[in-house]
């Protein structure tokens, strides 16, 4: 991935994206920047959103969400590794192994096939996936 000036706001639409996104029912959420325009720590490019701190804005505007913590369902992070030219899916295995959902998120990111790699993270994992699963809601009413 080269870095430097595109070609203007049509470039930065279809280039590949880097951020967080989740899988609600059949529902991808994302949010997500393009790869240029991502922060840069150690060759690796990230979008600066967490999860956490996103889920408000996800619950504004779905409000029937807002009953569930932001760790509840499947989610993930996009992250490109300048130096292996490689975009790695950290995400819940549940995520993962559904090809259908995959093939979804690589398109909506515009991720090319040939250089992204997914990659589960026990950091990643939903309500399903979590043995011990305990919700940040759960935990304010305690």
């Amino acid at each position: 991935m080269k870095n430097g000036t595109l070609g203007g706001e049509a470039d930065l639409m279809s280039q590949p994206r880097v951020g967080i996104f989740w899988v609600v029912e059949d529902q991808l959420i994302i949010d997500s920047v393009p790869v240029s325009e991502a922060s840069e720590i150690d060759g690796k490019r990230d979008h600066d959103a967490s999860h956490w701190n996103h889920w408000e804005r996800v619950c504004d505007s779905q409000k029937n969400l807002s009953q569930f913590s932001y760790d509840h369902f499947p989610r993930g992070r996009v992250i490109y590794d300048a130096k292996a030219d490689r975009f790695n899916i950290f995400a819940d295995k549940c995520i993962l192994k559904n090809t259908y959902t995959l093939g979804r998120l690589h398109h909506a990111m515009h991720l090319p096939e040939s250089k992204t790699r997914p990659n589960s993270d026990a950091h990643y994992r939903c309500h399903k996936c979590d043995s011990k699963f305990i919700s940040d809601i759960d935990l304010a009413e305690i």
